[in-house]
């Protein structure tokens, strides 16, 4: 629960204020890829160091529905943490 309260806020931080730059990406889809990319390594920490082991289930669609709902949904912590959480098993 810990590691994705602290992703979470993290992301909300990302996606709001957009602070990573680059001079041929546009702005948004950097910070969406790079939180993207944080919250797949966040599950599959979470998932090999818990304490009854998980496994992420990441599916073909999902990085497209992911990057849809953090580019354009006003996603909150919570809604966050439930993404995540409905992903392990």
């Amino acid at each position: 629960m810990g590691e994705r309260n602290e992703g979470a806020l993290i992301y909300i931080w990302i996606l709001k204020l957009m602070p990573f730059r680059h001079n041929i990406i546009p702005n948004s889809e950097l910070n969406i890829k790079i939180v993207y990319t944080f919250f797949m390594n966040m599950l599959y920490y979470e998932a090999a160091n818990s304490k009854v082991k998980r496994k992420v289930n990441v599916k073909s669609d999902l990085l497209t529905n992911t990057l849809y709902a953090f580019a354009y949904r006003d996603l909150s912590k919570e809604a966050i943490m439930a993404l995540a959480e409905s992903l392990l098993y």
